[in-house]
């Protein structure tokens, strides 16, 4: 096998193709090995994504965690919004909804393969 060359995408410096990251800029690169695609980086984990979902979900916290801080603002603040609504005695049935929302998430991360979660939340 020879070690081939490649440019980084962001600032174009030749880095060898087996290289984590570009030593100029430190962007890190999407590496293959065998048949398994590993993401270098932060590494997103799906079950800790999917728990997070399922037991904090309300608190929008499995979205801070996958990047998304402004979804997980939504859901912090339509959680709020609900627990006061509860005082008027509506909030319950939002409440519901925002947990069975949760689960569904929290279901859908837990069975999606590793390599449509890496594509949508480990982008290199």
């Amino acid at each position: 096998m020879t070690n081939q060359v490649i440019q980084c995408p962001t600032c174009s410096t030749e880095v060898s193709e087996l290289a984590v990251s570009c030593p100029k800029c430190g962007r890190p690169f999407m590496t293959t090995t065998s048949s398994a695609t590993t993401y270098s980086g932060t590494e997103k984990n799906k079950i800790v994504a999917g728990i997070l979902a399922l037991f904090l979900g309300g608190f929008g916290i499995h979205y801070f965690y996958l990047g998304e801080a402004k979804k997980g603002g939504l859901m912090l603040g339509a959680t709020i919004i609900s627990i006061l609504l509860c005082l008027v005695g509506i909030g319950l049935f939002f409440l519901a909804i925002i947990g069975i929302y949760n689960l569904i998430l929290a279901i859908m991360y837990l069975v999606m393969n590793d390599q449509q979660f890496n594509e949508k939340f480990n982008r290199g």
